[in-house]
């Protein structure tokens, strides 16, 4: 047997690794969204004082309740310096948001604007809650394409985790499928 190491193969050879094993599209998948998971759960991290509830997943109904406006933005802000949530398209409308928190905090508490003000962040904060809710089911649906998967896959996971001196392909049969060595030592 004629064996090629993963650490040998071009991104053509990866690819067809990839479409030749089930089992590995499956792990690549799962490990995909254990990884954007960790980074939802820190970004949500940033949030939760700004929050009440929160259900976000693969095969959820994704949703986010703000309790408070103010700290909600707040955070917002804070995470998007970070660990950004938001595309460049969203940007204008947290700057408009933060605006509209300086506006609400330089209110006088005790007037008529102070009480709009008040009603106007609480609906700005539901609609960004509502756009991050949505960006975060974009990247955990983004999990399930196979053309990502691909990608992560030759990037990522091929080097990261699997050992690429010791996962190989049988070069006489052409199938792709994937082998891996192991050594077994009972001293």
């Amino acid at each position: 047997m004629n064996k090629k190491y993963l650490k040998d193969l071009n991104t053509d050879e990866l690819t067809k690794v990839f479409h030749a094993n089930k089992t590995l599209q499956n792990q690549i998948y799962d490990d995909m969204v254990d990884t954007e998971m960790s980074y939802i759960s820190e970004q949500l991290d940033y949030l939760k004082d700004g929050i009440s509830d929160w259900s976000i997943g693969v095969y959820n109904r994704n949703y986010i309740n703000v309790s408070d406006a103010d700290k909600f933005i707040e955070s917002l802000d804070e995470v998007e310096k970070s660990i950004p949530i938001l595309i460049d398209e969203d940007t204008p409308k947290l700057q408009g948001a933060l605006e509209l928190r300086d506006n609400y905090r330089n209110a006088d508490m005790y007037s008529d604007e102070y009480d709009r003000l008040e009603e106007e962040l609480d609906e700005v904060a539901d609609e960004l809650a509502n756009l991050v809710t949505k960006r975060f089911t974009q990247v955990l649906d983004g999990c399930s394409k196979e053309e990502y998967q691909i990608d992560y896959f030759i990037d990522f996971y091929s080097d990261s985790r699997l050992d690429a001196d010791s996962c190989y392909i049988n070069a006489d049969k052409n199938d792709y499928i994937l082998y891996e060595d192991t050594v077994k030592s009972y001293n």
